[in-house]
C-alpha cells in the first residue's frame, strides 16, 4: 500500500481492504460475544448504542475506561480511523526497512575481507 498512502485522495484498493478488514472486525466480535458474553451482535449493538446516548447526554455518566471502549469500538469501524492507523504503520514499516537497509548497505564485505569504510580488515 506504500502507492497512494499520503495522498488525500483513496484508492478503490484501500477501501476494499477496509472492507475485508471490518468483516473480519465484525466476524470475531460476533464470535466473542456468542461465546463469551452469551449474547447477539444486535442485543450488543443495542446497547453500545443506548450506552453513547446516555454518555452524549451525560458526560459524567460513565468512567473513563467505558468511554474510551465506546470511542475505540466505534472508530474500530470507521474508514478515516483505519486509514489513519495503517498510514502510520505503513510509515513504520518504510523506516525499520530504511534502516535495516543501512545497516546491510554499512555491514563489511566478509568475502571480499573489507570493512564499511572501505579499507582491508
Amino acid at each position: 500500500m506504500k502507492v497512494g498512502m499520503g495522498s488525500s485522495e483513496h484508492s478503490l484498493e484501500q477501501h476494499a481492504v477496509f472492507q475485508e478488514y471490518l468483516q473480519l472486525y465484525e466476524d470475531r466480535l460476533s464470535e466473542y460475544i456468542e461465546s463469551q458474553l452469551g449474547g447477539s451482535s444486535k442485543e450488543f449493538y443495542e446497547e453500545l448504542a443506548d450506552a453513547k446516548d446516555v454518555q452524549a447526554r451525560d458526560p459524567e455518566s460513565c468512567d473513563a475506561g467505558t468511554a474510551l471502549f465506546i470511542e475505540c469500538l466505534v472508530a474500530s469501524a470507521d474508514y478515516d480511523s483505519f486509514y489513519k492507523v495503517m498510514v502510520r504503520e505503513a510509515q513504520k514499516l518504510e523506516a525499520r526497512e530504511a534502516m535495516e537497509k543501512m545497516r546491510w548497505d554499512a555491514a563489511p564485505t566478509v568475502a571480499e575481507g573489507k570493512t564499511a569504510e572501505g579499507g582491508d580488515a
